[in-house]
């Protein structure tokens, strides 16, 4: 059995060493030293040398140099990688070493191999190489033409294109891509129709290769637009030529393209310049006549023809002077032609047209003699300009001068100007007459040469102050007259503006002395007046307090000495009844003097608290309106409504007085003038003040025309003046009248 297995391996192996023999690639296996232990006929013919003089030896010496370490250190990772499989069957391009020294370029496939004998395990590592020189030399051929190729589209100046049989870019040259403004990136597998345009009207080249390219013929010659990536035009002459298969069928399309677009660009150019010259003599607003060498009109344009009001076939072949030019003028207008073509006379003049209707304009010509190639003069060109309302307009402008400068010099108006430095450039003769200036020396001057210091200092002033904020200013300036006398000013300053940019300071000045002189006497006397005032008012103010004062005391004579003593009449003669029999005669007399007694003292009481209510001292404002609206209802049967709302309890005399003197006022003017039936009175304080408010529906009246009678209002005025506070008085006919007053808290007489 043993020998039996020993034969059947020993077959196997003969076997193996046969198919490792026949096989085409080189096989090379190492162990885990890296020294080769296997290495078949075709490694001996890739290497150049024998198998028997490398078993054994490193397999490194067919590794160059330079690889070497890097060799080492990949054997050493596989060899300890317990993932092998992941590098085996993996195919990759090395450089190999032969015997004599040649490298060579070889694909190699790696794997590992365990095997197990007595108690030991073997790694071995095999290498199948494949020698790859021919392929790389097919290739560096192939690269070779293919720079051959991209050289000759590169260095060409003709536009190459590339299509496929769907006419979709595969490759274009350098010249193309300067054009198109595009990277080659940028339009592989673009259809080449996307970069041609329709310009301008003529489009048939485009639609008839798009035409042609939706039925997959291809034109042979074309030109279009191509828009770059810049949305630029360029015109581009177009040859294209398909390649074909065997079978016929379009594999590529080589389009070659010429750059027109400066031919195409001259040819539209001259275009548009023929098409301008005919609109400019047809539409232009110039007068544009072309003369032969006889004066006969040969070309006469649209604004010659309604200007003229003659049409071309009219004037066509007649001498300009004698069907345009007045008869007073042809002899001048002719002379002017005929030294034109002696070259002496000036190329622009000046004469009349005679229109068909039979007006006249004036025009300005420029003439021109066009010589041709051989020197002669066949024609001269003349454009004039209608300058007849220029003229009119110039005329009118030397008026309006005329006229402003009549004015300057006779306005009593100082008038000047000045550039920003402050040099006078124009000044009336107002203005040099007044200013006792020179006339004619005060141009190209500023103000520090023309007057003293200070004077110049504030007209400076005023300058930069106008120049800077770049508005109107309204002042007063002085000057020094020929006595020394001062002379006062309103002067208005003003910004001037030119169309250039350039900004002046205009001003007009006006004498106003005698006016300020006047002013300053009439402010002397109001300040007088209002001292006088202030004087009178002082003394109101004193009198209507002396005045309430007298009536306080008044008031106290007549409520404690004569009324007392009243009572105590009455107390006498009461005690006279008490004791007469009541068949007395007396006794009715007496009973009747002591009722006229009662009344008496009644009336007294009430005159007293007229003269001053004692109720207002000793208990209050809101008290006492309240005890005067209830005697006035009762005693005149007025119906007064009255509303009082946080009235404070200790208002000064001063302001008690003033507002119950106020609301007493107020009805006893209700009572005597307003024929009002009700009277509505508000009483309403707050932190600030008490407000009084009488309001009645009586009849009401004009404010503006009718005038109160009386004291009464004045007296209420100045009540309120002396206390600071405010008076309002409100009337309509029919609507009644309402007067209203605020008094601070805590106010007071003034001094």
């Amino acid at each position: 059995m043993l020998k039996r297995r020993e034969h059947e391996a020993g077959e196997q192996e003969t076997l193996m060493g046969l198919i490792m023999d026949e096989v085409m690639d080189a096989i090379v296996a190492t162990n885990e030293d890296e020294q080769i232990v296997l290495f078949n006929k075709a490694a001996e013919a890739m290497f150049g040398v024998s198998a028997s003089a490398v078993l054994g030896q490193p397999v490194d010496q067919f590794i160059p140099q330079r690889f070497r370490e890097a060799h080492h250190q990949a054997h050493r990772e596989f060899a300890q990688d317990d993932h092998s499989a992941r590098h085996m069957g993996v195919t990759r391009e090395v450089v190999g070493l032969r015997a004599s020294g040649e490298e060579f370029p070889a694909e190699v496939t790696i794997s590992r191999v365990e095997m197990k004998g007595k108690g030991k395990t073997k790694r071995l590592f095999t290498v199948v190489l494949r020698d790859v020189s021919d392929r790389h030399q097919a290739q560096a051929l192939l690269m070779k033409e293919q720079q051959f190729i991209s050289a000759i589209l590169n260095t060409t100046a003709a536009l190459v294109v590339i299509l496929d049989a769907d006419w979709k870019i595969q490759r274009i040259n350098q010249a193309c891509q300067r054009i198109v403004r595009y990277s080659e990136d940028d339009l592989n597998g673009q259809f080449f129709s996307n970069l041609l345009v329709a310009s301008g009207e003529d489009d048939s080249a485009v639609r008839e290769f798009l035409s042609a390219h939706r039925q997959r013929q291809f034109p042979d010659v074309f030109e279009c637009a191509l828009v770059d990536k810049e949305r630029h035009l360029r015109w581009i002459h177009w040859i294209s030529t398909a390649i074909r298969d065997t079978a016929g069928q379009v594999e590529f399309v080589i389009v070659t393209g010429t750059d027109i677009t400066d031919r195409k660009t001259a040819e539209l150019k001259l275009q548009k310049e023929q098409e301008f010259i005919s609109a400019v003599l047809d539409t232009t607003g110039a007068l544009v006549v072309v003369l032969d060498e006889a004066g006969n009109i040969v070309r006469f344009n649209r604004a010659c023809q309604e200007l003229s009001g003659f049409s071309w076939e009219e004037v066509c072949g007649d001498s300009v002077w004698e069907t345009l030019v007045p008869q007073e003028e042809r002899s001048a207008v002719e002379s002017v032609f005929n030294a034109l073509w002696d070259g002496q006379a000036s190329k622009t003049h000046v004469n009349h047209w005679v229109t068909k209707k039979k007006e006249k304009r004036l025009i300005a010509w420029t003439n021109t003699v066009m010589s041709d190639v051989g020197g002669n003069l066949p024609y001269v060109i003349a454009t004039g300009l209608d300058i007849t309302e220029q003229r009119k307009a110039e005329q009118a402008l030397q008026e309006s001068q005329e006229r402003f400068n009549a004015f300057m010099d006779h306005t009593p108006t100082l008038a000047f100007l000045k550039d920003e430095k402050g040099c006078y450039l124009f000044v009336n003769h107002a203005f040099e007459e007044h200013m006792n200036l020179p006339f004619g020396g005060v141009l190209g001057k500023t103000d520090a040469q023309l007057f003293p210091a200070d004077i110049a200092q504030t007209f400076q002033e005023h300058d930069r102050e106008v120049l800077g904020r770049r508005k109107v200013l309204e002042t007063e300036e002085t000057t020094v007259d020929e006595r020394s006398q001062v002379r006062y000013w309103l002067v208005l300053k003003f910004p001037v503006y030119e169309r250039q940019g350039q900004v002046y300071l205009g001003g007009v000045a006006l004498d106003i002395t005698e006016r300020k002189l006047a002013n300053l006497a009439l402010e002397e006397n109001r300040n007088l007046l209002d001292r006088q005032q202030g004087e009178l008012q002082a003394l109101a103010a004193q009198l209507l307090t002396a005045q309430e004062e007298e009536r306080r005391r008044i008031s106290r004579e007549l409520h404690d000495d004569v009324n007392q003593r009243l009572a105590l009449v009455s107390l006498h003669v009461q005690s006279a009844l008490q004791m007469m029999a009541k068949a007395d005669p007396v006794r009715q007399t007496l009973s009747n003097v002591d009722r006229d007694l009662a009344k008496l003292s009644d009336d007294l009481r009430h005159l007293a608290a007229g003269y001053h209510p004692s109720i207002l001292d000793d208990l209050g404002l809101e008290v006492a309106v309240r005890s005067l609206i209830a005697e006035v209802s009762q005693v005149k049967g007025l119906s007064i409504d009255m509303r009082a709302v946080n009235v404070p309890k200790g208002l000064s005399p001063n302001v008690a007085t003033c507002l119950y003197r106020i609301l007493q006022e107020s009805l006893q003017n209700t009572l005597k003038h307003a024929d009002a039936s009700n009277v509505y009175i508000e009483l309403l304080g707050n932190t600030t003040g008490i407000t009084l408010s009488i309001r009645d529906d009586g009849t009401g009246f004009h404010l503006e025309s009718r005038q109160p009678q009386g004291l009464g209002l004045v007296s209420m005025r100045e009540r309120i003046r002396q206390v600071g506070g405010d008076f309002r008085l409100e009337s309509q006919p029919g609507a009644g009248t309402m007067i209203a007053v605020w008094v601070p808290v805590g106010a007071s007489s003034p001094s």
